[in-house]
């Protein structure tokens, strides 16, 4: 027996047998399932329970998806076990709604670390191809940004060059054999096709005999904007109609799908502003180094130039002016006693030829091989009487201390520095004697220069002496080998020279006192 409410649950089944029909009649498949349970409960005297079982019920015009949960318990009377009590208890809408949950879950996790829109659209599409039971088929298209065509970005079909899944969909062309996207865009909103069958055919049912006949065509607009630039198409499974629980989780889901493109898109345009500042800042680095190139040509040529006027100055301009003050002492005896001139005429040649040497030497900066201490000596006197010429002057040089290596350079810096303070006493001091001291100190060499000439009164900015280019090349000349470069004077009393020339870079001494 049945009662009224079996009838309303079992659908057709349930209605077209009259009350009292057995059970493997009444319907074979509840038959089935259940005569373990009421086997159980007639010979053993105990209930039993199968839970959430599928059926495919004939209710409501069409192939319903049901669960029912069976349960058996034994009918006793007088001690004796006369019948079974079999109760069916429908939990359709606890077992879709879970499952409904966990593709939407699925959806969401799936799509969350997506790297751009397209791989959004694929892990979204993969996730739900794992729940064909309320997606039996979806796709997924991509507005172009002239918004002339859309084109397929996922799909759980297989991709085909027809009117189901078309790699391109013409947004201005018809819609009428194909897949309204262009109504769906337009109208921002949702496009039914009930029709699905007889545009497309039998498309993929999801575990379910009957094919979908009902698809939703939905528009997806990113947040914060207004025009939609995507496009959902999911089939509706033929298990259930389309009410009003389906209808919210197919906007769920629509809504963790736009989400997720939404997601890709941020991350697309996070990787492009990350390229677009890297451009930009290879792009300033590529511009400083050019100005770095340029500004290094500028002071290299700037440099160069100023080693040649350097150069110029002591070897070509103090030569002349050897040469010159030589000849204007020597001229007198020439008209009256040429044998007696003829050495200082030689003298003078010899000057020429050494100036010529010099001037070629600076101008390639070719630097004299390292003389010992001893040569360095006789070479400071040789190059202080070259700037005394034919002056009167009394020279007096003097070497003090231990010696130590002097470098090649350093040693040049010496023997300009001296040629120049002896020409700039000779020109410009007035003065009746020159001393000069070279002192090892330690790891410091102190050249000295002093005059008892009228003296000057001296200022920091060496280059505010009008014409006293000399004074400018000897401080700079120290600056190039790390020495120190001072100069002493006062109105009557004279000037001193100084340069300390480091001897050893390795030891770190104090200067000498």
């Amino acid at each position: 027996m049945h009662n009224e409410a079996f009838a309303l649950l079992m659908g057709n089944a349930g209605r077209a047998m009259p009350n009292g029909t057995p059970l493997r009649e009444l319907s074979p498949e509840l038959w089935e399932r259940a005569r373990p349970l009421i086997v159980q409960a007639t010979l053993g005297g105990q209930g039993a329970v199968l839970a959430n079982q599928l059926f495919c019920l004939s209710r409501n015009g069409y192939a319903d998806e049901a669960y029912l949960t069976i349960s058996c318990d034994p009918i006793r009377e007088d001690d004796h076990y006369v019948g079974v009590l079999v109760s069916l208890t429908e939990t359709t809408d606890h077992v879709v709604g879970a499952r409904r949950n966990a593709a939407l879950r699925e959806v969401a996790a799936t799509s969350a670390g997506a790297r751009s829109v397209d791989d959004a659209a694929r892990r979204a599409v993969e996730a739900i191809s794992r729940h064909p039971s309320d997606v039996p088929f979806a796709l997924i298209y991509l507005v172009a940004a002239d918004r002339a065509s859309a084109r397929l970005a996922a799909t759980t079909l297989p991709p085909a060059r027809d009117a189901v899944s078309p790699e391109v969909i013409d947004l201005g062309a018809s819609h009428e054999a194909g897949w309204p996207v262009a109504l769906a865009l337009e109208e921002n909103g949702i496009a039914v096709v009930d029709d699905v069958v007889s545009r497309f055919g039998l498309l993929p049912a999801g575990d379910w005999p009957f094919a979908p006949t009902t698809a939703l065509v939905t528009a997806l607009t990113p947040p914060g904007r207004d025009r939609p630039d995507a496009v959902l198409i999911a089939g509706i499974s033929a298990r259930h109609s389309l009410d009003e629980s389906y209808s919210t989780f197919i906007d769920l889901l629509t809504k963790h799908v736009a989400a997720a493109l939404a997601g890709g898109r941020l991350h697309e345009d996070e990787e492009r502003n990350v390229a677009a500042r890297a451009a930009a800042a290879a792009a300033r680095a590529k511009r400083r180094a050019r100005i770095r190139a340029m500004k290094e040509r500028f002071a290299g040529v700037l440099e160069e130039r100023t080693r040649l006027a350097r150069e110029i100055h002591d070897t070509l301009l103090q030569g002349v002016t050897g040469i010159s003050l030589n000849l204007l002492a020597v001229l007198p005896e020439v008209r009256t006693s040429p044998a007696t001139a003829l050495p200082t005429l030689e003298r003078i040649a010899e000057l020429a030829v050494r100036t010529t040497r010099e001037a070629r030497l600076a101008v390639w900066d070719l630097r004299p091989q390292p003389l010992t201490q001893r040569e360095l000596a006789k070479a400071v006197e040789s190059a202080a009487r070259l700037a005394l010429g034919e002056s009167s002057l009394t020279l007096q040089v003097s070497t003090t201390g231990c010696a130590r290596p002097v470098p090649a350079d350093a040693q040049g810096v010496v023997l300009r520095v001296v040629q120049e303070a002896v020409s700039n006493v000779v020109r410009h001091a007035a003065a009746r004697r020159v001393r000069i001291g070279l002192a090892f100190r330690g790891a410091w060499l102190r050249v000295r220069v002093a005059d008892d000439g009228k003296g000057f009164a001296v200022k920091r900015d060496f280059r505010s002496y009008t014409g006293h280019w000399g004074l400018v090349g000897m401080r700079e000349r120290a600056e190039q080998i790390g020495a120190s470069f001072s100069v002493r004077s006062g109105s009557g009393h004279g000037t001193v020279v100084t340069l300390e020339v480091p001897l050893a870079a390795a030891s770190k001494p104090g200067r000498p006192a």
